[in-house]
């Protein structure tokens, strides 16, 4: 029968604006009332059947072949059928490695005969030698049509997974472990900056945040390196009521207040700038450290201590802003599309790339979006392959705009969002999930939930490049 999706398609019109532009109309688009707003764009793909991003979440979910592994030092891996009527023969079987992100060895298996409602068990012919302790490393697994059919052509992905062969990952960087001879440490009333012949920091006293960071002769930040607990709502945030509920995030880290800010020499390894803010009246305490290392990399911890009589965070992290021309991104992590906590089984982790404007989603009524979960590392660049490095200690979320968070928060349909002079950068250690239950009461699941408590998270800002 298929699948009962609630709904398919967002139910939006063409509408062409006075300077010939289109775009698609939701509810008061023509001056009617009452409507029911954006009610209706709920769906899978956008009205001219262009895919959103959570409807390849959903193939991943509905997929009828699934993987799961029996014994992987043995190579073994279970395949089990969850057709009604076909057998697996219509497809082929295909495997590869991947440490590190990086392609090492593939092949593909034998055609497999498995019945509707049966399971196999397969060895994966995969060599073992060099691939323990050299990284992460992943087996993936697919299954595509052998040949085309009706609804798709030949080598179509069906079905996938992706298995965990080795977890240890090293992507810290080489830090200078010499005594750090050329860099001074310099205090005004206003900051602490710390200079040298090949880079420049400055943390800003007031606020307790990066505003310049230079290295050989680049100028990495448009904007300060900022805390940041809001998002922008998704619509399911509007149904549970987040916004009205979780309302007293959304100015907090703006309003912080700065309560004890110090700078420190560790050892000739490093400088430290420890910083001690308040948010809401002291219901809530943020801590961030700022090691700047003798080659100019930063290493920025937050912590964040919440009452627990306070609402739930809609999303813990930074936001900065950087030149516009660093419109190139590329990353290790979940992708290629957008991800969330609560929805993220359909991206594969690997190596993406592409730029900004490739990996922002035009959803019909503009909100949140573009965000990629579990990433080791992500680098912005220019034609000249200048730019910025950003690490997880381990992992960080991240997104990219080519416009402001309230360029966001304001528009109404995608038309409206303007592109600016800059990036918008997101460093999160986490959102709240994006789903519920319902679309009208029920909130994320509980594990995918910022309650009020204590979050905290690493990651280091690399600018040589």
């Amino acid at each position: 029968m298929g699948g009962f999706i609630w709904d398919w398609v967002d139910q939006g019109l063409r509408k062409t604006l006075p300077n010939g532009r289109t775009f698609w109309a939701y509810g008061g688009d023509y001056g009617d009332k009452p409507n029911d707003n954006n009610f209706c764009i709920n769906g899978l793909v956008q009205p001219d059947r262009k895919p959103n991003p959570h409807l390849i979440e959903v193939k991943k979910v509905y997929q009828y072949v699934k993987f799961r592994p029996q014994h992987l030092p043995s190579k073994t891996v279970v395949i089990e059928n969850h057709y009604d009527f076909l057998d697996l023969s219509f497809l082929d079987f295909h495997w590869s490695i991947i440490r590190n992100g990086e392609l090492v060895q593939q092949g593909t298996l034998p055609k497999l005969l498995t019945g509707p409602h049966q399971r196999q068990t397969v060895m994966i012919p995969f060599d073992r030698v060099h691939l323990e302790n050299q990284g992460e490393t992943f087996l993936n697994i697919e299954a595509v049509l052998a040949g085309e059919a009706p609804w798709a052509p030949a080598a179509h992905r069906v079905a996938w997974e992706q298995l965990t062969l080795h977890q240890q990952f090293h992507h810290v960087p080489q830090l200078q472990q010499g005594p750090l001879t050329t860099a001074v440490l310099l205090e005004t009333d206003e900051a602490f900056q710390i200079t040298d012949p090949h880079f420049e920091v400055r943390i800003n006293k007031t606020h307790g945040s990066l505003e310049h960071y230079r290295i050989n002769g680049n100028d990495l930040i448009y904007g300060p390196l900022v805390p940041n607990l809001w998002r922008v709502p998704v619509d399911n945030d509007f149904g549970n009521k987040m916004p009205e509920q979780s309302k007293v995030w959304r100015q907090a880290a703006a309003n912080r207040k700065v309560r004890d800010i110090t700078a420190e020499k560790i050892d000739d390894a490093y400088f430290q700038i420890n910083v001690d803010t308040t948010l809401l009246e002291g219901k809530a305490n943020l801590k961030t450290h700022y090691r700047v290392y003798g080659n100019g990399v930063i290493m920025v911890t937050a912590q964040i201590d919440i009452d627990d009589a306070l609402p739930e965070l809609p999303r813990f992290g930074m936001q900065m802003r950087i030149p516009a021309s660093y419109d190139h991104i590329r990353w290790y992590g979940r992708g290629p599309q957008e991800t969330y906590q609560d929805r993220k089984s359909a991206a594969m982790v690997g190596i993406y790339a592409g730029n900004i404007e490739d990996h922002i989603s035009r959803y019909v009524k503009p909100q949140e979006n573009g965000n990629k979960t579990d990433v080791r590392w992500l680098t912005l660049t220019n034609t000249s392959a200048h730019g910025l490095k950003i690490i997880g200690d381990p992992l960080v979320d991240f997104s990219v705009w080519p416009y402001s968070m309230a360029d966001l928060e304001t528009a109404k349909h995608d038309y409206e969002l303007p592109r600016r002079d800059f990036i918008t950068v997101n460093i999160d250690h986490r959102q709240r999930g994006v789903g519920g239950d319902n679309s009208w009461g029920k909130r994320p699941h509980d594990q995918f939930r910022l309650l009020a408590k204590t979050y905290g998270y690493s990651f280091y800002l690399n600018g040589q490049l």
